[in-house]
């Protein structure tokens, strides 16, 4: 069955550590779920303490976002920072900002203490106007930045080989190898005998308690402490993560660019977003442009990947050679400020981590280090930023719209998508091909494969049967109301549904 295309990291990650799946039961001190950033930095945080713990991951470790990143790691998030002071104040604000630098600040020292080969180079981050009414929105980040006492300055151009109207630069920020990196630190967690991995292990199901209890279907985990590092929280309730989150999906397409130096990573001010960076690739360089992103499941008739395409050729001087292109999945919140901490006031021995939008790296590990801190009673700096992370917060001006848009924007996809099911025959499915469509008066979720043969899903996401739409550039299910992602063989892609799409019988032969 047609799966997500192989980030760059995945093609260039070396021999990836392969460890078996859950079988039986087992118990320890923390059970993390996730083999992202998030999940593996907190496993190597607390076994520096000692901690014991076990890794549940779903797929592979670092298959998910952490492997599809552009890897920047900067606190320069675009245009964030001046949105973050009107929405959730200026206090908060900083303390994100902070946050994020004791994130970046951790991956550099695990990086000089382990000798981690991992590309980690020190890069200025740009974001560039190209209209005045852009230079106008980075002159009201400029103003942030020095509110927050966040480096930065304004220029008039940079080394982009393209004309730009003003660029706001922070320098001495990174980039790196995310899988690399993470592998470095999966193998520091095998030495150190304190941690248990465990791959193709999705989390189904989570009984709290004085002892949490994980269920799989390969066995169980015990644990005094969970903590939930998934992309969006496995459970919905107590919280009602459902309503105060969605995903949105991005396009990478990294490009041989031999000879190129454009003097960091870059992000547009506009509309789309479009980002750039070049990456040491073995024997020459390569260009990582990104964007032409969508809410997941909303993703029409776009050509995020041509556009791409195009994005490069016309503003890089002419076709360079595709490389590799993939997909990213990312979670955003109400206030655009990432919720880390005990899942809810009624299970304080579940921690979540959710909600990087888009600027994982850093947020990741500012995560990690926060919930390590809390689990251990270890003082770190980072535990004083941990009240503009605190899940329950309520931040009105900036949430109560969002949360409002969000949950309508849900219910219409409820209503709008069961009526707009189209019904035909699955004969007219061509090779490839993908469709959401009525079939014997039932929704069906169908896709033809290369080799003729059908196969036809109950067309209704299993998390909280929202109708599916086809996303016809990764020949993948999507839902429209959360995010959760199926491929053509029905499997989950992306949470958080956890269980895969219902089978149905293909009926009709050529």
């Amino acid at each position: 069955m047609t799966r997500e295309n192989l980030s760059y990291w995945e093609l260039t990650c070396g021999t990836r550590p392969e460890f078996a799946p859950l079988s039986g039961d087992g118990t320890c001190e923390v059970a993390i779920v996730g083999g992202g950033l998030t999940g593996i930095t907190l496993a190597a945080l607390l076994a520096r303490q000692g901690v014991k713990t076990i890794v549940l991951e779903a797929d592979r470790i670092g298959s998910g976002t952490t492997g599809k990143s552009t890897a920047k790691i900067t606190v320069q998030h675009g245009l964030k920072l001046h949105r973050l002071i009107g929405g959730v104040g200026e206090e908060k604000a900083r303390l994100y900002a902070e946050a994020n630098r004791m994130g970046a600040d951790q991956i550099a020292d695990f990086v000089d203490a382990l000798k981690i080969g991992c590309d980690h180079m020190r890069a200025p981050a740009h974001v560039f106007a190209e209209t005045e009414s852009e230079i106008k929105e980075l002159e009201k980040e400029m103003r942030a930045m020095e509110t927050l006492h966040v480096d930065g300055a304004l220029a008039d151009r940079c080394d982009l080989p393209f004309p730009v109207k003003a660029v706001l630069t922070t320098q001495n920020q990174a980039h790196f190898h995310p899988l690399k990196y993470l592998f470095a630190l999966v193998q520091t967690l095998v030495q150190s005998g304190t941690c248990a991995l465990h791959e193709r292990s999705r989390a189904i199901a989570l009984e709290r308690g004085q002892r949490c209890l994980l269920r799989t279907r390969g066995g169980t985990v015990c644990a005094d402490t969970v903590v939930l590092a998934t992309n969006y929280p496995m459970v919905d309730m107590p919280g009602f993560y459902f309503s105060r989150l969605h995903q949105e999906r991005s396009y990478i397409r990294c490009v041989d660019a031999q000879g190129l130096d454009i003097g960091g990573m870059y992000i547009n001010a506009g509309k789309p977003v479009r980002s750039f960076r070049t990456h040491p690739g073995e024997g020459s360089t390569r260009l990582l442009a990104g964007g032409y992103g969508h809410k997941t499941g909303r993703q029409g008739d776009m050509d995020s990947y041509g556009d791409l395409q195009k994005l490069v050729e016309n503003r890089f001087n002419g076709h360079m050679g595709l490389v590799a292109q993939w997909s990213a999945q990312d979670t955003v919140t109400l206030d655009n400020v990432p919720y880390v901490g005990t899942l809810s006031k009624e299970a304080p021995n579940v921690y979540v981590a959710a909600g990087y939008d888009k600027w994982g790296m850093t947020n990741a590990t500012a995560a990690a280090l926060m919930i390590a801190s809390a689990i251990t009673s270890a003082h770190h700096p980072v535990g004083n930023c941990a009240a503009a992370f605190d899940p329950h917060r309520f931040t009105p001006s900036a949430s109560a719209k969002s949360f409002l848009v969000q949950n309508l924007d849900v219910i219409r996809q409820f209503t709008v998508g069961n009526l707009a099911i189209p019904f035909d025959s699955l004969n007219t499915l061509k090779k490839g091909e993908g469709r959401i469509m009525g079939v014997e008066s039932d929704a069906a979720a169908a896709y033809r494969d290369e080799d003729g043969d059908i196969h036809v899903y109950n067309a209704h996401c299993t998390h909280m049967k929202c109708p599916l739409t086809y996303n016809q550039m990764e020949n993948s299910f999507d839902c429209p109301c959360h995010g959760s992602r199926f491929g053509t063989d029905g499997e989950v892609l992306e949470g958080p549904a956890l269980y895969p799409l219902e089978k149905k019988d293909a009926g009709e032969k050529d």
